[in-house]
């Protein structure tokens, strides 16, 4: 299903957008790159290479290191892939879970095969293009694609919240320290003269590390003692928000005595990164405790958060703690069922559902071959494996001509309770049957009534005489 990755300026869109500004950076991220592959593809104007793009992908892949004894490591693919695009996204796509997680299968040979490299078979373009995003910026790229593959980033864990865009250029330091300088290092007075907001001027001296002692007027005003204690609550790795409300101070206090300290920023930072950790570690280990016989499948399930953030920032740690995956005892193949058994049951059940049809003493009804392979547990199962039952199951049903001659003889057995002339009225209704169906049988209905030694009501339509 397509869907648009950016909104629609229409009053009422069709389409959903894929993603909002302010969602996951990651997913954001990927939905934007795949668009602009999209994008390159449709509007691609460039002959097709010589060499295979398929043959291309392959190499590129072996030369990062994804092919380590030659084929290709699935398990570190799949590291990647999730490390690259992220869980969210994947699923998204309609990833199946054992491609993204599940250890020990072989897609990504499977997917660049020998077939695909020659171009006789087409391999899943969704997949492929993921691929690509682990050796290369874009499908353009892969075109030019060196032989030796750029390595590959890790990523490093934002911390609290998330780096906002700024819209805007950000301000040099020489404007800034000029600013201050004439300002006499009044934050309000420079951010006027640069004609910006004094949030938006701490926030660039922030981000070039650019220290601003804290006025006089504002230390007098918060104390020794609550800056004290804000440092250490950053130090600490407390989520500002806390801070102001347990602290009872400003926004703008906070950031004012950040700037007073530029390491300030980057220890809240790693506090927070280790805050992090420990939460998402102490969640891993108190679901082992609570769960010791949960499998691998179970715990990304119950702790999707910290799955994916310590697969992503911690994984070592995660795969030293994850319960081992549960592998089958036999590894060998498993003991072929006996077919011709099989078949041999299922005759026996065709059988016994067709003598409890017909001497059951209720109001028949027909013996279909669907009938008879559903009361074998057959219906699902191949014909071929089962040829002995298939034959057994056409002797065994009734033509609809066989089936109305049996449901009239049994309403003729019926009339034998009642001691009365057969009239078509009553022969209708204990058939069951319209009358036009009644007369097209009128020959075996006037030999059977005269074996079970009925008569016939003159005025019946089908009295012989």
């Amino acid at each position: 299903m397509w869907r648009m990755a950016g909104q629609c300026d229409c009053e009422h869109p069709q389409h959903l957008p894929a993603h909002v500004v302010g969602d996951d950076p990651t997913y954001e991220a990927s939905v934007i790159w795949l668009s602009q592959q999209a994008r390159t593809i449709l509007s691609m104007d460039t002959p097709m290479p010589d060499v295979s793009l398929m043959a291309k992908l392959r190499l590129a892949l072996t030369n990062s290191g994804f092919a380590p004894r030659g084929g290709f490591d699935s398990d570190a693919i799949a590291v990647a892939l999730n490390l690259r695009f992220g869980a969210a996204f994947l699923s998204s796509l309609g990833i199946p879970a054992k491609v993204r997680t599940a250890a020990g299968t072989r897609w990504p040979g499977r997917l660049l095969g020998s077939t695909a490299v020659r171009g006789e078979r087409t391999p899943d373009v969704l997949r492929s293009l993921l691929l690509t995003g682990l050796v290369s910026d874009g499908i353009d790229g892969l075109w030019g694609l060196p032989r030796e593959a750029k390595a590959r980033s890790v990523p490093v864990p934002r911390g609290y919240g998330t780096r906002r865009q700024l819209g805007r250029d950000l301000l040099s330091v020489a404007d800034i320290e000029a600013a201050l300088r004439a300002s006499e290092g009044r934050i309000t007075v420079a951010a006027l003269r640069l004609g910006v907001s004094p949030s938006n001027l701490a926030v660039d001296m922030q981000r070039q590390g650019i220290r601003l002692p804290l006025p006089t007027v504002t230390a007098k005003r918060l104390g020794p003692k609550l800056i004290a204690a804000v440092q250490g609550a950053l130090r600490a790795g407390t989520p500002k928000v806390e801070i102001q409300k347990s602290l009872g101070i400003s926004e703008w206090s906070v950031q004012l005595i950040e700037l007073d300290s530029p390491t300030l920023r980057d220890a809240h930072r790693e506090a927070t990164i280790e805050l992090q950790r420990g939460d998402h570690r102490e969640a891993i280990l108190l679901h082992r405790r609570l769960h010791p016989s949960a499998g691998r499948s179970e715990l990304m399930s119950d702790c999707t958060a910290a799955f994916d953030w310590l697969r992503s920032f911690d994984g070592k740690w995660l795969e030293e703690n994850l319960p081992k995956p549960k592998r089958a005892r036999n590894n060998g193949r498993g003991v072929r069922k006996d077919w011709h058994k099989a078949d041999r049951d299922c005759v026996a059940l065709v059988q016994a559902a067709m003598r409890a049809e017909l001497e059951k003493k209720g109001r028949p009804t027909r013996l279909t071959a669907t009938r008879l392979l559903s009361a074998a547990g057959a219906l699902t199962k191949r014909p071929s494996l089962l040829p002995l039952t298939v034959a057994e199951t056409d002797r065994c049903s009734e033509s609809q001509d066989a089936f109305l001659r049996r449901k009239i003889a049994w309403a003729l057995n019926e009339y034998l309770k009642r001691h009365v002339p057969i009239s078509m009225n009553q022969l209708r209704r204990a058939a069951g049957l319209p009358p036009d169906r009644l007369k097209q049988h009128a020959d075996y209905i006037v030999e059977t009534a005269t074996a079970l030694g009925l008569t016939f009501d003159a005025r019946c339509a089908l009295s012989p005489l």
